[in-house]
């Protein structure tokens, strides 16, 4: 995932065409290698080393791909949390 925080920058580029690039070029790190491509957005994200600015949008696009595989595969989150009562 070499350049990953540069394609990142691209990505919130004004330039439409470097834009453009930068989403086909995310789309191909997943499609080579999905894990680790997940492994990556979730390191940038942690990493306070980076702008904020990237930071976010690594998480947007770590987000965004879960997701979507979630929904492709038609998985569904559970209820919401139980909340325990103790007995009176």
């Amino acid at each position: 995932m070499d350049g990953l925080v540069t394609v990142l920058q691209h990505a919130q580029s004004a330039d439409g065409g470097l834009r453009t690039q930068a989403e086909a070029q995310l789309q191909q790190f997943a499609a080579q290698n999905y894990a680790g491509y997940l492994v990556a957005l979730a390191g940038v994200l942690a990493s306070a080393a980076q702008q904020p600015e990237i930071r976010q949008l690594a998480g947007v696009v770590l987000k965004n791909s879960v997701q979507s595989t979630a929904e492709a595969k038609n998985v569904r989150a559970g209820p919401g949390p139980r909340i325990l009562r103790r007995p009176r």
